[in-house]
């Protein structure tokens, strides 16, 4: 099952790196926030964790 059916609200980061191994890219933000990218094909998985727990995933195109 890849990252289109997957759904990482409420997730801790352990899953996300059980499901998918470690992130391709990691973006820091402010207030303990990171986005963790993952390339698919020809688009980008995003994972935004707010301390340990995941509140927001997108995909898109790298067009």
């Amino acid at each position: 099952m890849g990252h289109i059916a997957y759904r990482c609200e409420g997730q801790p980061k352990s899953a996300v790196l059980q499901k998918f191994g470690p992130p391709e890219r990691v973006i820091k933000s402010i207030e303990n926030a990171e986005t963790w990218e993952y390339t698919m094909g020809g688009g980008v998985n995003t994972y935004t964790f707010l301390g340990d727990k995941c509140v927001k995933e997108n995909s898109r195109s790298q067009n």
